[in-house]
């Protein structure tokens, strides 16, 4: 049996990300992957506890290890390499972490969360201007899954419209009126949240251009996916990472820019759309993007991206 160790950095046990793509994933992996594979989540020790980690390292042997975002950075270069000999294989998933800079151990497999993150780490690890030498690379997409929490509801017969922001304030832009904001921290969806959420169809993902803030710039659509698990439609700049790769060029619903006019105007168009054959057409693009971010899904994936990785 393969033992796959998925290592977060203590200080992030209760980020969303952390939740979503360590805890949920695991348990997910447990429920739809066969028997061959074992599934863990662990905190790394502290950078400076050098006993701690000398330890895990020897724990680990044999295990394929999945670094969290740069949880890899607490060890040391020698560190690494040492863990490196010991364990079976070493992949980082980048989630919606930076990819500047690497660190130069060759991991054996980078997990992107989106597509258009995928692309770009090809480039990076494999391109004409990287360091790489011999084999390429290997950089696969690992869907992030919608939380497996949300009830989907049948908003196709709606003419009411009610429009939700579920995310931290910080990383959109607002407009004076027309969107519900129940408050968020960033970490795990409460009960009252996940209800709100089931309870409102269209779900509002306008996210700010990636010039201004480059992290985000590879960040997965994950409310769009949560709005699709919940059945809702989506309000979505249409540069928004991998939006139009999911909801297709043609979505009805995008909107242009982000200024209040924009906006505005995109919350004035779903009104006058709600209940109307475009309205109900559109549910063909969301129910795509729903299928492919299911909970199932995306252990699924992982399953097959494992399978390939050990033959390897």
């Amino acid at each position: 049996m393969h033992r796959i160790i998925f290592l977060h950095k203590k200080g992030h046990a209760t980020n969303g990300s952390k939740i979503m793509r360590c805890d949920q994933l695991c348990q997910l992996a447990r429920e739809h992957i066969d028997g061959k594979w074992s599934f863990e989540v662990a905190s790394l020790p502290h950078f400076k506890n050098t006993g701690a980690l000398n330890a895990i390292i020897e724990d680990l042997a044999g295990s394929v290890v999945v670094f969290l975002k740069r949880a890899y950075n607490v060890f040391t270069s020698d560190q690494l390499e040492r863990l490196g000999a010991r364990a079976r294989k070493l992949i980082v998933d980048h989630v919606d972490a930076p990819t500047h800079p690497l660190p130069d151990y060759p991991f054996d497999l980078h997990l992107c969360a989106s597509i258009a993150g995928t692309h770009a780490l090809r480039t990076q690890l494999n391109g004409p201007n990287s360091k790489a030498t011999g084999s390429p690379t290997r950089v696969e997409t690992l869907i992030h899954h919608s939380d497996p929490r949300i009830v989907w509801t049948d908003f196709s017969k709606d003419v009411d419209l009610r429009v939700g922001y579920f995310g931290i304030p910080k990383n959109t832009i607002l407009p004076r009126r027309g969107v519900e904001i129940p408050q968020y921290d960033g970490s795990q969806l409460s009960n009252d949240l996940l209800d709100r959420m089931t309870e409102t169809n269209v779900h509002y993902a306008v996210r700010r251009n990636p010039d201004s803030n480059p992290r985000l710039l590879f960040k997965p659509f994950t409310k769009g996916f949560n709005a699709a698990a919940a059945g809702a439609h989506v309000l979505v700049n249409r540069d928004v990472c991998d939006a139009v790769e999911h909801l297709g060029y043609d979505y009805p619903f995008f909107i242009e820019g982000m200024s209040e006019e924009n906006i505005s105007a995109g919350i004035e168009r779903l009104r006058q759309a709600a209940g109307t054959g475009t309205w109900k057409d559109a549910f063909d693009a969301v129910n795509h993007t729903r299928q492919r971010s299911l909970p199932s899904y995306s252990a699924r994936s992982l399953g097959v991206i494992l399978g390939r990785l050990m033959l390897s």
